[in-house]
Formats: structure tokens, sequence, C-alpha cells
């Protein structure tokens, strides 16, 4: 009897754990819907699974729209940076067009542009999870972010390659899988990644107070 109550609850959990990661999921594809809340869907995305990185438990309803509620301005505010940042960006890709691609200042300048659009993806990686973990000032959080960039460069790369690789990977199945896994997927991985290297910065009662 006690066999099959155990199995039961494991049952319930997966159950539990399963439909956070697709409500979570779910819930950013509708509240992304009109591109201006993208960030604030980001915000309550990460809210829920950031827990999950650290093997804290969430709940989905909670955590989601609480996530949203507590760090919509900071969202908000990352959000405007990626955009000026991004369309800067991509501004530069369109004068490399015009450019003659074979003198040197030419390669350097879009050398540089690549590097750059690449940190920027870097540090959102590490931006969001801290955002929802930790309670620090905008200008500190995005500090830390780019500090953890620059001294975890091998991690940085690593979780860029993967969490680019769960994009690709969904394109190749059918479109449901977007709209129930893929964003849940990257964000838990990130979660999973950003947290193994921040506990290189903690000290054990940090970490232990994070993980209870």
């Amino acid at each position: 009897m006690n066999t099959i109550r155990s199995q039961n609850n494991e049952l319930f959990a997966w159950a539990d754990r399963a439909g956070t990661f697709i409500l979570a999921n779910m819930f950013w594809v509708l509240l992304s819907l009109p591109i201006i809340t993208i960030p604030l869907a980001t915000a309550g995305l990460f809210a829920t699974l950031a827990p999950w990185g650290r093997g804290k438990p969430s709940e989905v309803f909670r955590n989601f729209f609480e996530g949203i509620r507590d760090y919509w301005r900071q969202a908000m505010l990352i959000g405007a940076i990626d955009l000026l940042l991004g369309s800067l960006i991509a501004i530069n890709f369109s004068i490399f067009h015009l450019m003659n691609m074979s003198q040197p200042v030419a390669l350097l300048s879009q050398s540089i542009t690549v590097f750059v659009g690449l940190v920027l993806v870097a540090v959102n990686l590490y931006i969001w999870p801290l955002l929802v973990t930790f309670d620090l000032a905008f200008r500190d959080l995005l500090t830390t972010a780019v500090k953890l960039v620059f001294a975890h460069p091998l991690a940085s790369i690593g979780m860029l390659l993967a969490t680019f690789g769960i994009l690709l990977g969904s394109t190749l199945l059918p479109a449901m899988f977007l709209l129930l896994a893929t964003v849940s997927a990257c964000a838990l991985f990130i979660s999973w990644g950003v947290w193994r290297v921040l506990r290189e910065h903690l000290s054990k009662d940090e970490r232990a107070q994070l993980e209870a």
C-alpha cells in the first residue's frame, strides 16, 4: 500500500510539474502577442521557472503573475534597452551591405558589431534569472549580469549555444511544440545554467537560503 501511495504521489508531482511547465509556456506566448508586453511575460516566465533551477518548487498561477507585478518596471526597462541596442545593431548590419567588406575597417566594424550582439544576448541570459532571484537595484542588476558574462565566458558561450540549439530544434517539431514547451525549455535551461554559475559567488549560507 505504501508503495502504491508513493507511486501515486510521484505521478501527481510529475503531472503538477508538467502542468506548470506547459502553462508557463502558454502564458508567455499569449501575453507576448501584443509584442510590447514581451518583457512582462518574460519576467513572469522566469519568476515561475527560476526556482526550479535552484531545486525549489513553483506554482505557476502565483509565481507567474506575481513576477509580472513585482518586476514589471525593471522588465520594461530591460526591454527598452534591448530594443535600443538591438535596433542599433540591426542598423549597423544594414550599413555593412553598402560597404566594401574587403576593407579592414569594414571587417573590424562588422566583427565588433557581432561581438556586441552576442554580449547583449548573453547578458540577457543572466539578467532575467538575476531579476527574479535577488533584490538588486537596476544598475547593480545590469552590472552583475555583464560581469558574469565576462567572468564565465565558457559557461556563457555554452548557454548561448544550447539555447540556440533548443530554439533551432523546436523549428523541426510541430508548431504546437512552440505553444507548449519551447520557451519554458529555454527559460528552465537558462535558469539552471545561471544558478550553477551563481553558486560559485555565494556563501554557503546564501546558497542554503536560496535553495531552502
